[in-house]
């Protein structure tokens, strides 16, 4: 089953929940997400990931206590906004 969710982290722990989804799969799954940058009140970085998480990958994020939001089902920029973030435009060259 899986569960529409926008998952944010502090830049600290990044790697962190990244592991805790890559141990969850055995494999390096977790490399994947987080790849969204934020910016927050004080130039604070944070990473997004958004989309249909497998139910336990929800679970194990919102449990572990890396996640600085974990919003089921609302628009991700709503939660961005709401969150007082912006999301940061790289320019490709």
């Amino acid at each position: 089953m899986n569960t529409y969710a926008t998952i944010i982290v502090k830049n600290s722990n990044k790697t962190l929940a990244q592991e805790v989804i890559s141990e969850l799969h055995a494999n390096d799954s977790g490399l994947n997400l987080f790849k969204i940058e934020l910016k927050g009140s004080l130039n604070r970085k944070y990473w997004a990931s958004y989309g249909p998480f497998l139910t336990e990958e929800f679970e194990a994020l919102n449990t572990s206590g890396l996640a600085f939001v974990a919003e089921e089902g609302q628009n991700y920029l709503e939660v961005f906004s709401s969150n007082n973030m912006t999301k940061v435009v790289v320019e490709e060259e």
